[in-house]
């Protein structure tokens, strides 16, 4: 009976140390602002708070702060402007270990340079390599 109890304990510490899966977090946050806020956050920029849903480095900062990205000390310097039209825009941010491309678009188009940015796509790509002479 003792050794029954012995390799129970034994086999159950055992067990317990075995490493176990990590449940995968999901970070598809994708489109930023999700589609069912934009109503919402549209209507405080035209009553005219939290202007800074129109400013597309905003946005992109605001984007590296709520996603997988947020480890990253990311500040309005890291962020490069790569095109900026008056529906779409591209925008690279620049972590210690590679470039998050950031595509954005404007939902509600009616409104023109008044209407929020939204991200859309976030792709990761390594840093270019420099070849010195």
């Amino acid at each position: 009976m003792r050794k029954l109890v012995v390799f129970i304990i034994i086999a159950s510490a055992i067990f317990s140390c075995m490493p176990k899966e990590k449940p995968e977090v999901d970070y598809t946050n994708l489109p930023y602002p999700a589609d069912d806020e934009l109503l919402a956050y549209q209507t405080e920029v035209d009553s005219g708070y939290m202007l800074f849903w129109t400013d597309i480095k905003t946005v992109a900062l605001a984007y590296m702060g709520n996603s997988k990205y947020e480890k990253y000390f990311i500040e309005n310097d890291n962020i490069v402007i790569r095109g900026e039209g008056l529906f779409i825009g591209m925008v690279e941010v620049e972590t210690q270990d590679f470039i998050v491309q950031l595509r954005l678009e404007r939902p509600f188009k009616s409104k023109g340079r008044k209407s929020i940015w939204q991200v859309i796509s976030a792709e990761e790509k390594p840093w270019p390599i420099r070849k010195y002479r």
